[in-house]
Order: C-alpha cells, then structure tokens, then sequence
C-alpha cells in the first residue's frame, strides 16, 4: 500500500470515530436534557412524575396516571380525553393494544391485581368499614372501604386522590376473579370507596400498572 492510500485510510479513519463521537455526545445531551424535564413530586405514598406515571413507593408497582382512553397532558398535569369503559375479558385485549404503542415508554403494562388497586383508595374523612379481599398469595387480607363522605366523578371528589390521577372514574377492574363465582371478577369503585365483584360482562374503566423493573 503506497503512502497516499494509507493517508487517505487514516483520514476516513478518524473521520468515523469523530462522527461516532458527535452522535455519541448529541445523544447523551438529548437523553439528558429529556431527563431535566421528567420531574418528581412526592404525594402520600406516591412518586408522582410529571411524564404521566407514578410508583408505590411501599409496593414499587408503576401505575399510569390516566385510564386507558385518555391522554397525558404533561403541560396541565391531567388527563384528557375520553376514558373507555370494557367488559372484564375485553379489558386484556385493551391492555395489549397499550404494549404494542409502547405506551409511556413501556410494553410490559397489565390489568391490576385487586389488592393493587385496592391501594388506590383515599378518603380523607376517613373509611367507615372493613372487607376481605384476595391476595396475590392466594390469601385474604382485610381493607378499608366505605369513604364517609361518597364522592362524584363530575365533581373530582371520588375516594382516589385526583392529584396522582387526575379526572378518575367511578369503577375500575382488577384482574382477578372470584374464586367462588368464575362469572364475576373485582373491582374498586371509587365512588364511594369499596372492593366488590360484578358479572365479568359489565364494562367498567382500566388503570394499567406494571413492575418497576
């Protein structure tokens, strides 16, 4: 190899590592300054983050702030749109239809487990009973439910504090079943506060949570 070929190989040389070391740094800056913008607001128990999801900070489970059919709105901190309503098997498909836009930046969203969603409930003037509800370990653990003062969806007052998850609706499904009725699946409706069961055919709202991996 004569020397104009080999001053012609460096200088290509150096001209790709220079070119790989621009959209290096170009991407680091933006994957940076993206981070700048996702803020964080501690609520409750909640890691509230302004890119429309929050963490259970005792759980660690990843909730998404709107119900599927709504859109975050990070300018506002809300959510906007319309909420859909599915029967309980439809819910699954919803959930997938989510993985599949990558929804928030994520593909692994699920319908919650009732003792999830059960978390979700808030009253500030306090629950005025108690009920069992399923475990993910296949036990029963007792709840809250009962907000003394029954809330309205039109209004913001719901037993869900609409700081975290902004324009609720009054009934949301979980992913399990009744075990003594395989027809019937649980719920939380947020109405008034309260962990119940319905006909798998009814058509209520989904809140998609995920694993903090």
């Amino acid at each position: 190899m004569n020397k104009l070929n080999i001053t012609k190989t460096k200088t290509i040389f150096f001209a790709v590592v220079i070119s790989a070391f621009l959209v290096a740094c170009s991407t680091k800056l933006s994957n940076t300054e993206m981070q700048k913008k996702i803020t964080e607001t501690k609520i409750q128990n909640y890691i509230v983050y302004s890119n429309g999801i929050t963490v259970d900070k005792k759980t660690g489970m990843v909730w998404a702030r709107c119900s599927i059919g709504q859109e975050w709105d990070s300018e506002n901190s809300t959510c906007t749109g319309v909420a859909q309503e599915y029967t309980w098997k439809d819910t699954f498909k919803a959930v997938e239809k989510l993985n599949q836009q990558n929804y928030l930046g994520y593909n692994d969203w699920k319908l919650p487990h009732i003792e999830d969603l059960s978390r979700l409930k808030y009253c500030n003037t306090g629950f005025g009973d108690t009920k069992l509800i399923p475990t993910k370990r296949g036990k029963e653990k007792k709840v809250e439910v009962l907000c003394n003062v029954w809330g309205d969806d039109e209004k913001g007052t719901l037993s869900i504090n609409e700081r975290i998850f902004p324009n609720s609706k009054k009934a949301y499904w979980s992913s399990s079943s009744n075990v003594k009725d395989n027809s019937k699946a649980w719920l939380v409706t947020f109405y008034y506060g309260y962990d119940t069961y319905a006909s798998k055919n009814l058509k209520y709202y989904i809140r998609p949570i995920r694993e903090n991996n």
